[in-house]
């Protein structure tokens, strides 16, 4: 079973660093939660990975849910305040057979996390689009 850990990512620029912090292990039905940074410090400003894993029907397989939110917070130059004026979601779920053996269960979360961190996938989530031609 994994161990909460804080996860560090490069931003879209490719040099900065951006650390999420694990904030919350996973318990029961909650969710493990890292939360990113921000300038502001508000808790709404912040990103927020939450993942959650239970049992599938009958008990033969496992899923793994993931949801991201990104808020974009601006600053009201007339009040001095900052506010979320739009967020970003993901929301994802990985479901394996309890049955597959573990280097096909490693192999295949590889792949997609590898395939995740490719820049066609990154281009299609920028873009609202998927891939065509």
């Amino acid at each position: 079973m994994p161990s909460l850990a804080n996860m560090t990512v490069k931003a879209a620029n490719g040099t900065t660093d951006v650390t999420y912090y694990g904030v919350q292990g996973a318990a029961g039905t909650s969710p493990a939660i890292w939360r990113g940074t921000n300038s502001s410090g508000a808790l709404a400003h912040i990103p927020d990975l939450r993942v959650t894993a239970r049992d599938g029907p009958r008990n033969q397989t496992r899923i793994v849910r993931m949801t991201y939110v990104y808020p974009e917070v601006a600053l009201n130059t007339t009040t001095g305040v900052y506010s979320v004026v739009t967020k970003n979601r993901f929301t994802g779920e990985w479901e394996m057979s309890r049955s597959a053996s573990y280097p096909t269960m490693a192999e295949s979360a590889n792949q997609l996390c590898n395939l995740m961190y490719h820049s066609l996938m990154k281009q299609m989530l920028i873009d609202g689009q998927a891939a065509y031609g």
